[in-house]
């Protein structure tokens, strides 16, 4: 045995503690036979663990940054006590299997209801090739953080926790980035019963049925879940699925998510993808119940953006939903025993390029269910207080649909989403939510002085959709534009072509820019009379134009002609 790669730590006024399975069956004995600390140093690494590693309460296992620590097949560190193994972005501790195949079986924290606190915590740390690489199991009063780790390759999952583990916190975690190919097929993250939160992460693709994100069993009135600030990647089935599960979907970014082409299809409705049971590309979903509130989320290139059934209930607010199939489809699926028709309501949602914005059945017959809808921009139109329907994109360009950005979702100068949604508070049954004061993006609500509020609420200038315009706050009316009259070709030269021009203009179809320097003699028209006014100037030692001439600058006469030079 290398004893170097096997060092515990030191129990204090003791000498080295070196791990073997004898010391393993010590630490079994009672509590007087368990180190105060084990401290694993970079002299240390890396440290091997062939058995699972109890860390009892009244113990912290101390892990230094640059350790790496390999863990035996079926072997993990299950902590009752405490964990510190914080690494650097320079340093990162790595925890992974003993050698090229199988899965040690994770890191399992497990406070149950303690009331003892005993904060815990793993940051900048790589954890590779395990069953289950984080797993919480109760945190009772300590808080549980997971932050800025690597997590790749799990044959079960990557996060999960259970019987309240309402202080775990997962925060700026990279999840399933580097995940081959082949080892995809596995959900990401599942939780129950806790108010447990996920926020800045990254997670990578998804193969199969198989949700990124899947919690259940958690209602208002006790502990619910967060998932905040996310970016989901591409996947067959749901990005987050709330089943039985209230709780807070805000701001996560949310993209590709579809089913296999070739996948199996409704039978009641052929055209679509399985509803239930199977992978149906959805970006936020839920089911049995459900009354999450879904608000600043952007959701783009999904089967269905937001999509929920059997008597679920959500509370959607300043969505933003692009280029799905269906933008919010709300249904009942005979998938759970006696399911009910769901029900959602829609405050301040932006939805663009959908095949259908709003689709009541997943089949295009059947029962429908119901939505309240107000203050969305629906392609189309929908019924419902302050809702519009403009027929040009309220969004700046995608710069590369392939790779989408937050960026890409922003309104653009002049949009009808700017100061049009509602503020004030969304009363529901079992809870009530504010318009949230901030976007996507933490940016505080605008004004803009140059669009007109047509918004309601306490606040008529909160806009449509998940990201606030913020500026630039030119929108007022154009100015007129500066011209020469009779150069009507925009050459800067005033001549024959001029003519030719104001011709073509009123007898070919050709478009002009400025209708205002066609109007030669400023009658307020465009004839044939500015082409023969033009002429006669040019060759028979007729009058010269009105002004503006031989210096541009706008018309002076107000007629119904406009000129978009400048």
């Amino acid at each position: 045995m290398n004893r170097s790669k096997a060092f515990l730590g030191k129990i204090p006024g003791s000498v080295p503690v070196f791990y073997t399975s004898a010391l393993l069956a010590l630490f079994t004995l009672g509590p007087r036979a368990y180190p105060a600390e084990i401290h694993w140093t970079l002299a240390d690494s890396p440290v091997a663990v062939n058995a699972t590693l109890n860390v009892p309460k009244g113990t912290i296992l101390r892990i230094d940054p640059g350790v790496t620590v390999h863990v035996a097949s079926g072997a993990g560190i299950d902590v009752s006590g405490q964990i510190i193994a914080d690494g650097t972005a320079d340093s990162r501790i790595t925890f992974t299997r003993s050698g090229a195949s199988g899965s040690w079986s994770g890191l399992k924290i497990d406070y149950g209801s303690d009331g003892t606190i005993r904060p815990s915590s793993v940051k900048f740390a790589t954890l590779t090739h395990g069953t289950t690489l984080v797993d919480c199991n109760g945190t009772g009063n300590s808080d549980v953080l997971i932050e800025d780790c690597i997590m790749d390759s799990w044959s079960n999952l990557a996060i999960h926790w259970d019987n309240g583990a309402n202080r775990f916190r997962v925060n700026r975690c990279r999840v399933g980035m580097n995940t081959p190919v082949s080892e995809q097929s596995h959900e990401a993250v599942n939780g129950y019963r806790s108010s447990a939160v996920v926020e800045y992460c990254i997670f990578g693709p998804r193969l199969g049925y198989n949700d990124t994100i899947d919690l259940g069993n958690a209602k208002w009135g006790g502990p619910v879940p967060t998932i905040r600030y996310n970016e989901i990647l591409s996947g067959q089935d749901d990005g987050i699925d709330f089943d039985n599960c209230d709780g807070y979907i805000i701001g996560n970014f949310i993209h590709g998510r579809r089913p296999p082409a070739n996948g199996p299809k409704e039978p009641a409705c052929p055209q679509y993808p399985i509803a239930g049971g199977n992978v149906n590309g959805g970006g936020i979903t839920g089911n049995e119940g459900s009354k999450p509130v879904l608000m600043n989320n952007i959701i783009y290139d999904c089967f269905h953006g937001i999509g929920y059934k059997n008597a679920a209930d959500p509370t959607i607010i300043n969505n933003t939903i692009v280029g799905c199939n269906f933008g919010v489809v709300l249904f009942q699926k005979a998938d759970i025993p006696n399911p009910g028709l769901a029900h959602g309501t829609l405050v301040n949602n932006l939805f663009w390029s959908c095949d259908v914005p709003i689709k009541l059945s997943w089949c295009d017959t059947g029962p429908l269910s119901s939505a309240d809808v107000e203050n969305c921009l629906v392609p189309g139109g929908w019924t419902g207080t302050g809702n519009i329907s403009p027929t040009t994109s309220p969004l700046v360009d995608i710069v590369n649909p392939a790779s989408p950005t937050r960026d890409d979702f922003r309104l653009r100068a002049c949009s009808p989403a700017i100061d049009a949604g509602f503020s004030g508070q969304v009363i529901r049954p079992c809870h009530t939510e504010d318009i949230p004061a901030t976007d996507s993006e933490s940016n505080a609500r605008a004004d803009m002085s140059s669009v007109p509020n047509t918004g309601t609420g306490t606040l008529a200038f909160v806009d449509i959709g998940a990201i606030e315009y913020t500026g630039p706050d030119e929108c007022g009316p154009p100015q007129p534009g500066s011209f020469i009259r009779g150069e009507a070709n925009g050459d800067g030269q005033l001549d024959v072509a001029d003519a030719v021009r104001i011709l073509f203009v009123l007898f070919a179809g050709f478009s002009t820019d400025c209708k205002d320097a066609v109007d030669t003699n400023d009658d307020g028209g465009m004839n044939v009379s500015d082409a023969i006014y033009l002429l006669q100037y040019l060759f028979s030692r007729g009058a010269e134009p009105p002004p503006p001439f031989l210096t541009k600058a706008q018309d002076p006469t107000p007629d119904s002609l406009d000129c978009q030079r400048t």
